[in-house]
């Protein structure tokens, strides 16, 4: 689902296989294969949806590209080790013993489910993908509507360091000490998350957003249910650490 989540944001654009260990492993050194797989994974999630949902197009040597299907124009080219398996060898149905006939039928009712919640989900969450990533500024701009704006839209835009979408969402009234969890964790502490989840993020763009949360009224002192207060998350070493650019901006505060 990251994979797939990331491939749907470029909206088209060629996401590398760097790319996608930096945004989907943290950065860890992952194989070719495992890469594959996941990839096969995607595709094998747009054949089983009718119609097809989008079309995923392996650019020899550069990445990805994930294409609606409305658009598809060309012929996908498709890497051997991403493609399906050959099929195995038939067996008679009547030559197997009953309890593996029961098994049998069990496992093709289940595959048939995915199959059809698969047909459902996919075209919803390409949906929403593709609205959030062709439409962010329109989608931050209209949020704020008394309490439609939702924990996880700050959240994803506090993960992507979005100063643009959390300006928007403060324009239409959105509170900077919004409590995002039952934890008690604001904007400010959630953001020290970046450096957990990606290693490789921008350092200067995690002090720049918390400038910015700071100067539209976060309370950088505030405590959260554990009485940590930012600073204490961000020079945790699990997060940012204490040699962080934004542990030595919140300590000056």
């Amino acid at each position: 689902m990251a994979v797939l989540v990331v491939l749907a944001r470029a909206a088209g654009a060629t996401v590398t296989r760097e790319e996608l260990v930096s945004a989907c492993w943290q950065g860890r050194i992952v194989s070719d294969d495992a890469i594959s797989r996941t990839i096969a994974k995607v595709r094998a999630l747009a054949r089983n949806a009718a119609p097809t949902p989008f079309t995923l197009e392996t650019l020899p040597k550069v990445g990805y590209r994930l294409i609606e299907a409305q658009t598809v124009t060309g012929v996908t080219t498709v890497d051997p080790e991403d493609g399906p398996e050959p099929p195995g060898r038939s067996e008679d149905e009547t030559a197997r013993p009953p309890e593996r006939r029961l098994l049998s039928m069990r496992l093709k009712w289940r595959s048939a489910a995915l199959v059809a919640l698969t047909a459902v989900a996919i075209p919803l969450v390409w949906g929403v993908l593709s609205a959030g990533s062709k439409a962010a500024s329109t989608e931050a701009s209209s949020a704020w509507d008394g309490d439609s704006l939702r924990a996880w839209q700050v959240a994803d835009a506090l993960f992507t360091l979005d100063e643009q979408r959390l300006r928007l969402y403060l324009q239409q009234g959105w509170n900077p000490n919004w409590l995002l969890d039952s934890e008690g964790n604001t904007p400010l502490h959630t953001l020290m998350l970046v450096c957990e989840r990606n290693p490789t993020h921008d350092q200067a763009g995690v002090v720049k957003v918390a400038r910015f949360l700071v100067a539209a009224g976060s309370d950088p002192s505030i405590k959260n249910k554990w009485g940590d207060t930012p600073l204490i998350i961000a020079k945790t070493p699990k997060y940012c650490g204490p040699d962080h650019p934004v542990v030595a901006y919140l300590q000056a505060l």
